[in-house]
């Protein structure tokens, strides 16, 4: 096993806990520090993770807010989604997760 994937697992899934329990910001920083990691350590494979965590963040809080702020969150959460979306497309590991990734920006972009 390689030995950074327990480290990105552990911050990945915290990640996962901290915007479940709607703290959204809290989960955010964690996936950038997430990212910061993997970009010291070469391993863009698993970024594309993080970046669908923040933009599941941003999406999902925008859901809680109204008005400007709402739709500016949920314009930037869409960004990092479909990011994901690409980035996931380039590494071979999880083709699986391009559905689940298509289906959530669908069921959440603006009309």
């Amino acid at each position: 096993m390689d030995g950074y994937k327990p480290y990105y697992l552990l911050m990945l899934n915290y990640s996962n806990i901290l915007g479940l329990h709607r703290q959204y910001d809290e989960s955010i920083e964690m996936c950038r520090k997430g990212i910061s990691w993997l970009s010291k350590w070469e391993k863009g494979n698993c970024l594309y993770n993080f970046i669908y965590n923040i933009g599941w963040n941003y999406i999902e809080k925008s859901k809680e807010l109204s008005g400007e702020e709402s739709l500016r969150l949920r314009k930037i959460g869409l960004l990092y989604v479909w990011e994901a979306y690409e980035l996931c497309e380039l590494y071979p590991e999880r083709k699986e997760n391009l559905e689940y990734i298509k289906n959530y920006f669908e069921k959440n972009k603006i009309i």
